[in-house]
């Protein structure tokens, strides 16, 4: 079998490896594009083709290359791959079905590339770079570093003489109240940085310990960035009364910011070079002969040799056989792919690529959105309303897109019938709590009165207050979206290892969650935790009427 004989064989491969990963892969960066720390993948994409353009061999490169062999990696990569989409077309993951795109993908590159394999993996493997970690890692993340944004920026307003208050991510001053999330985006520069550090290591094909040190030099310069944009903005409303907040402002701000951190990433790099570079000495061979700089060059500097090595595999019947093998699973796949994309109707396939198909406002949030004050009455049993507010705040809150809160005063402190959405499922509030400064001291949960599904209850405290808060969610159905179950250690780990590959779309399944809040002087005794009980159930009752009549209810 000649070179071009193995050019075409694997050209035809990369066709049914498309057909077979893409779907899905699509799929799932159109629901990547719905979170906003990850929406740098466009650029992502484009650099990788770029740098795929040029370190693609060119003919001749490699003369005494073998032009029969099919690298045994090769073939490994390729059915690893579609083994991966197998399982993701049975489960329609769309995030294990990028991973099955990205493996197989590696496959197909080894065994065009051949021994310029080395040369193209890397940039292919950053794609890595645009995928969620499993279990929500990313959120987890999102929220530590918005309660150390808030921190170290309270500091530093302290240091500049800024009269404040900080609750756990909420900066309050006279004129306003801010969340860090709105202030600094979520943290969101940090994923786009780091994921700048990742490919200028690439671009300029940085060693190991080099790329690691630009990445570390990314977070920390992230971390910085956003308690300079986050103080910038509390500093400008504070004493000159400008609200940075406020269009243009807020992007000016926010991309003074990013150029900033892309600068402090640069001459990084800059001091990298000139710390841990290449050792050259001109001492005839010495350098060669010398293990601890041949050692540094090539670990630390980076610097590569020019033989590639030969890769393992072999132009036998069985490598044959198996490169076709592949390519007839991939076709398969690829039928399976189109059809659970097209044809199969009601199938959690369907709905999914519904769910993407649809616009940003869901039906959900369409019909939230048209409640007004009126679809909560004046009086509430013994609870007087005394305020109504309307709340939007970026997509994908942790907090909600929208909010809809009634205050009442109550006989025994003042409660807050908040209705928030939409979320991807159910939410825990008891982490939003925790994030606005307020302890968590014990939760359980309960059943309602009106159905058998669950609420849940929280005992809440601060230093001067004491908050009882009790919460449901629904679906858009109606029907109430359970909290995860807590019972056991294999349980918590099923879930665990179900959210890794079976993360919800945005748009499907969505949820909305109804919360009464009680802020008091002192813990409340039974009958009044059972009074704040019953107006959840009123509550809930009230905006379903709503919601099934398609307009507020009259009090």
């Amino acid at each position: 079998m000649n070179q071009s004989a193995t050019n075409r064989r694997g050209l035809l491969l990369a066709i049914v490896v498309a057909l077979a990963t893409l779907p899905l892969a699509a799929l799932y960066l159109l629901q990547l594009w719905d979170w906003p720390h990850y929406q740098f993948f466009p650029m992502l994409l484009l650099v990788v083709a770029v740098m795929l353009f040029q370190r693609w061999p060119r003919r001749g490169e490699h003369p005494n290359a073998p032009t029969d062999a099919i690298p045994t990696v090769a073939l490994a990569l390729v059915w690893t791959g579609l083994a991966i989409e197998a399982g993701a077309l049975a489960l329609f993951s769309p995030w294990l079905g990028y991973v099955a795109f990205i493996v197989a993908g590696a496959g197909v590159l080894c065994l065009l590339s051949g021994p310029g394999w080395r040369d193209v993996r890397m940039p292919w493997l950053t794609l890595l770079l645009a995928l969620r970690p499993p279990m929500k890692l990313d959120e987890v993340l999102i929220t530590r570093l918005q309660r150390a944004t808030a921190s170290s920026s309270s500091q530093l307003l302290d240091w500049l003489g800024v009269d404040h208050v900080r609750a756990g991510v909420l900066i309050e001053i006279p004129k306003k109240m801010l969340f860090v999330e709105e202030a600094c985006s979520g943290v969101q520069s940090l994923f786009s940085l780091i994921t700048m550090a990742v490919l200028l290591a690439v671009w300029h094909r940085r060693s190991l310990v080099w790329a690691c040190l630009l990445v570390a030099a990314a977070a920390v310069g992230a971390a910085a960035m956003n308690v300079v944009r986050t103080v910038s903005i509390v500093y400008a409303l504070d004493r000159w009364d400008v609200d940075l907040l406020a269009e243009p402002g807020h992007t000016v701000l926010g991309v003074a910011i990013f150029i900033g951190s892309l600068a402090w990433l640069m001459s990084f790099d800059q001091l990298a070079r000139f710390l841990i570079g290449e050792v050259t000495v001109h001492r005839g061979d010495y350098e060669s002969s010398n293990l601890l700089i041949r050692g540094w060059n090539r670990w630390i500097a980076g610097v590569r040799s020019e033989s590639p090595r030969p890769m393992a595999g072999g132009s036998t019947w069985l490598s044959r056989l198996g490169l076709a093998g592949a390519g007839g699973a991939a076709a398969l796949l690829g039928a399976a792919a189109i059809w659970l994309a097209v044809g199969a109707k009601g199938s959690r396939a369907a709905t999914t690529v519904a769910a993407v198909r649809a616009p940003a406002s869901s039906v959900l949030t369409e019909r939230l959105n048209s409640l007004h004050e009126s679809a909560m009455p004046e009086t509430f049993g013994a609870w007087e309303r005394t305020d109504f507010e309307r709340v939007s705040r970026p997509r994908r809150s942790q907090f909600g897109e929208h909010s809809l809160t009634w205050t009442y005063r109550t006989p025994f402190g003042q409660a807050a019938c908040s209705l928030d959405y939409p979320f991807p499922q159910w939410h825990d509030l008891r982490v939003c709590y925790a994030n606005i400064g307020w302890q968590v001291r014990s939760s359980e949960k309960y059943e309602g009165t009106t159905d058998d599904s669950e609420r849940m209850r929280v005992f809440l405290q601060k230093p001067d207050m004491h908050g009882y808060l009790s919460f449901a969610a629904r679906n858009s159905s109606g029907e109430a979206a359970a909290a995860p179950k807590l019972e056991g250690d294999v349980r918590r780990f099923t879930d665990r290892l179900r959210k890794l590959v079976d993360d919800p779309l945005p748009g499907s399944g969505e949820t909305f969650q109804l919360q009464v809040l009680i802020q008091s002087a002192g813990p409340l005794n039974p009958a009044e935790r059972d009074d704040v009980e019953q107006h959840l159930e009123s509550f809930l009752r009230l905006i379903q009427e709503a919601l099934n009549d398609g307009a507020a209810p009259s009090p």
